[in-house]
């Protein structure tokens, strides 16, 4: 399970080249004693480097996995995120999906289901999509092969006029405190526009982006109307989280 700690300790560093002890304490209201432990934790998990005085974020720690690596990551959680998010989709909308692995299990739902317009810029949900006879927008672009999205001016100006009942969207790291982080600014601006042009903003993320860290943040909690996240997600953030938004906890299949 996730140390809340550990999670913040994880934030606070990937927003600064590098912190010092003081403002670790200050921060999370700890003593020297609890955060020393705290550090020596997370330089064993790989995810910090101590310094002289304070401590600096692992690079790997940023590192953008595959989009197969991501495919392989938490696949049961996914799919319980998918079957929760697929009760809130109304029959006969408009649905935008965002490019993550996620809400690619989603989309294979909803394609299968057939009674809604989808909206993408994911080449995984085109390719999905050519299996079935659903109705599809690609929202163009260049690709990013990293995520397999479509990005860039072309996708932003589509975007700015279309309206969708939903948008779904994934996220590459989540903070329980400051919202949902993405790698890229190109694909963070994608996020935004979707969201700002739909009725319902639906965030789908699994209990490991909380190990994670991203440079982006593309949405403050405010921003959702609804966040799906899959049952192992440690209970005392799930009760934080429960507090900003209308938090769904998705049992495994």
């Amino acid at each position: 399970m996730n140390n809340p700690r550990h999670q913040r300790i994880l934030s606070l560093l990937s927003a600064e080249v590098e912190c010092k002890s003081a403002t670790l304490m200050h921060e999370l209201g700890v003593s020297e004693a609890t955060l020393r432990r705290d550090l020596s934790e997370l330089v064993e998990r790989g995810k910090v480097v101590r310094t002289h005085g304070g401590a600096l974020l692992r690079p790997e720690a940023l590192h953008e996995a595959s989009f197969i690596e991501k495919t392989l990551s938490a696949p049961e959680g996914k799919r319980a995120i998918a079957a929760c998010a697929l009760d809130l989709i109304s029959s006969n909308t408009s649905v935008y999906i965002d490019s993550g692995t996620t809400c690619l299990e989603l989309a294979r739902r909803l394609l299968r289901r057939n009674d809604c317009h989808i909206f993408t810029n994911s080449i995984p949900i085109v390719v999905e999509a050519c299996n079935y006879n659903a109705n599809v927008t690609v929202i163009g672009g260049s690709l990013r092969a990293v995520s397999r999205a479509l990005i860039g001016s072309t996708p932003l100006n589509w975007l700015e006029n279309l309206h969708f009942d939903y948008s779904i969207i994934g996220a590459s790291a989540i903070d329980t405190y400051r919202g949902a982080f993405t790698t890229e600014t190109h694909e963070a601006s994608i996020k935004q526009q979707a969201m700002r042009a739909s009725e319902n903003a639906i965030l789908l993320c699994d209990h490991s982006k909380w190990e994670k860290r991203a440079p982006v943040r593309f949405a403050q909690w405010s921003d959702f109307d609804h966040c799906i996240i899959d049952e192992d997600l440690e209970a005392a953030t799930a009760r934080t989280l429960g507090k900003q938004l209308h938090l769904h906890l998705a049992q495994k299949l």
